[in-house]
């Protein structure tokens, strides 16, 4: 092997190339190589800006991506910010700079860094809008009289950047390609020249850079500085070294716009994106994109009114609104002014099987983050023939007693009645929805009916049977009673017949209580031993009727029997009561706020014997139980 040699090619691409010598014998020689290429495939490290939404009318721009090469380090490469106490220099509107060699052999800027001071000496503001303007030039010009080349070739221009009032800011710049005036896509010359400008300077406004008598603490500054004035450098023996700092990339990338597209998604609203592409010195590229909504801060705007509708009963009927406006909307119908409609909260509002009571007018409020808008009120009127919602129903009177039928219709315009005896005989002046018979007789046993009509149409109800008797009828069932041991109780039944009417109260609908013997049982104390069934039997001499079992049922406190603790948890039995219902409830906190149901133990049907409960998740310190007896 001869020698192996190493050539670096773009980004972190190389070559390397051995060679190896062949000798023979008889004094011949071969040489021969071989060349490795290594190419770096890794694109370039995008940061794209975040996706966002503006107003239309305001003032907005693209945010920059971030770009930078993959593997790529970063160094700081000229330093005067920090070396000491500064003195300020008032440069005016002048454009003035130091001719730096940076530090090391990165020569890409990530970041530069000046010093600056702006002020107004009568007021505590600048007067005008003022803003500094950075410069970077290749020493290239003409060779000045000490022997210094001249800034020329000016590589990179910030463009105007706004600064505020200060007696001691820093102006930064981070971004040296799209934001700029002349963007940099090039490393930097070993030698190059940095300026300052001022402009826009009001009245009694001073702006200047603040400068250090000692030498950089890393890098290098030419002694004085340049001066660009009347169209000529000239180079300050006496100047000064500003305060400033550069950090550099070892590789770079040219980061540009690849282009901006406008969708228009509504009448309110657009987006606007723009796409950037970062490429590498070995043509590696990668692509990002931002989306901009502009969006219109205004109230939806209506272009299609409800409109209104007429229906039939048990229709579907269909209310909607067309709206001029962006998403998200939202909608909310509402019935005669202020009822609120559940389910009308879309564009289209849908009534099924529409009943009378869903005439009146529909209007819907439709509204954005900017306002809202309400409809006109569209009219919904309801027609149709009678239908009978609920039929008369057949009723067994006393003799003397009172009956009652009753329907129930729905139309359009509202009906009338007409009831009717045994399906012909006309009931003279009985026009309304419900019929009552006084005093009523043998002779009116029979049907009765009620013809339904309208100017739509007619229909006759079903037939309901009145039976007169003249044996005992119960009116009002006793109730079943729910009380505390110890408390009242007070059974009631009504019943009609022929008078006189006699009454006996039975327990457990069995066994004659004594003494019991009028429509009212009263228990002045009730225990345990009082739950069951009551009933009670009614007798004239035309007959006798039972009535109902009224179910007694008597609220005990249970009373612990039982309870054992033990590595399967906790085991406890209380006593119980037929008829009445216990749930376990427990908390491990005194007073409990929360109590929760034990498993399986909900509503759980005394016996009369204990009840044995067990919590197998009873924690070994202490636990709180409650039972609710219903």
């Amino acid at each position: 092997m001869l020698s192996t040699s190493t050539n670096q090619l773009c980004s972190g691409s190389y070559t390397a190339t051995r060679q190896w010598l062949l000798s023979y014998t008889n004094g011949y020689q071969r040489i021969c190589q071989q060349t490795v290429s290594v190419l770096d495939p890794s694109a370039p490290v995008l940061t794209c800006p975040a996706d966002k939404t503006v107003l239309d009318g305001s003032t907005w721009t693209f945010d920059v991506p971030g770009a930078r090469e993959s593997g790529a380090t970063e160094a700081v490469v000229y330093d005067n910010l920090t070396n000491g106490a500064p003195q300020g220099v008032d440069t005016g509107g002048l454009e003035v700079g130091n001719e730096i060699v940076p530090d090391g052999t990165n020569r890409f800027p990530s970041g530069f860094a000046v010093e600056y001071w702006a002020t107004n000496a009568s007021a505590s503001s600048l007067a005008g809008t003022v803003t500094a303007r950075v410069r970077f030039y290749a020493n290239d010009g003409p060779v000045a009289a000490v022997s210094l080349i001249q800034p020329g070739t000016l590589v990179y221009d910030s463009g105007p950047v706004s600064i505020s009032g200060t007696n001691s800011g820093i102006l930064e710049l981070n971004e040296f390609q799209l934001t700029a005036a002349v963007p940099l896509n090039r490393p930097l010359p070993s030698t190059f020249t940095w300026t300052v400008q001022f402009e826009g300077l009001g009245d009694a406004d001073s702006a200047g850079l603040n400068s250090y008598a000692t030498a950089p603490l890393v890098g290098q500054a030419a002694a004085g500085d340049w001066l660009f004035n009347t169209n000529a450098w000239t180079l300050q023996t006496a100047g000064q070294s500003f305060g400033a700092q550069l950090t550099s990339l070892s590789r770079g990338v040219v980061l540009s716009v690849v282009g901006t597209s406008t969708n228009v998604q509504c009448p309110q609203s657009r987006t606007v994106a723009r796409t950037w592409q970062a490429v590498d010195s070995c043509s590696n590229a990668v692509t990002c994109t931002q989306t901009v909504t502009v969006v219109t801060p205004t109230a939806p705007s209506i272009v299609a009114q409800p409109q209104d509708q007429s229906a039939a009963l048990n229709d579907t009927v269909q209310l909607s609104v067309a709206v001029s406006s962006c998403p998200p909307l939202q909608y909310q119908w509402y019935f005669n002014s202020s009822n609120v409609l559940a389910s009308g909260t879309s564009a289209t509002l849908v009534l099924p099987n529409v009943t009378i009571d869903a005439a009146g007018s529909y209007q819907a409020v439709i509204s954005n983050d900017y306002g809202s808008v309400t409809s006109a009120p569209a009219l919904l009127t309801i027609s149709g023939a009678p239908v009978i919602l609920t039929q008369p129903l057949d009723t067994l009177v006393a003799e003397g007693g009172t009956a009652q039928f009753a329907v129930s219709a729905e139309a359009s315009p509202a009906p009338a009645y007409q009831w009717y005896f045994n399906s012909t005989n006309l009931l003279a002046g009985e026009t309304a929805s419900s019929l009552t018979l006084t005093n009523v007789q043998p002779a009116q046993s029979g049907s009765y009916s009620v013809v339904v009509s309208n100017s739509a149409g007619t229909i006759t109800s079903a037939t309901a049977r009145l039976t007169i008797v003249g044996s005992p009828l119960i009116t009002a069932q006793p109730q079943g009673i729910t009380n505390f041991q110890g408390q009242p109780v007070t059974f009631t039944v009504s019943a009609t017949g022929i008078a006189p009417l006699s009454y006996q109260w039975m327990a457990n609908c069995s066994r004659p209580i004594s003494g019991a013997t009028s429509s009212s049982l009263r228990l002045k104390s009730v225990g345990p031993a009082d739950s069951g069934s009551y009933c009670v039997v009614i007798s004239n001499a035309l007959g006798t009727v039972i009535s109902q079992p009224a179910l007694l049922r008597v609220l005990v406190q249970p009373r612990l029997v039982t309870l054992v603790e033990n590595q399967s948890g906790a085991t406890f039995s209380f006593s119980t009561v037929p008829n009445l219902f216990y749930s376990v409830y427990f908390s491990d906190t005194l007073p409990g706020t929360t109590w929760t149901l034990l498993p399986n133990m909900f509503r759980q049907p005394g016996t009369g014997s204990p009840m044995t409960v067990l919590d197998p998740n009873a924690p070994p310190v202490r636990r709180f139980y409650r039972i609710l007896v219903e």
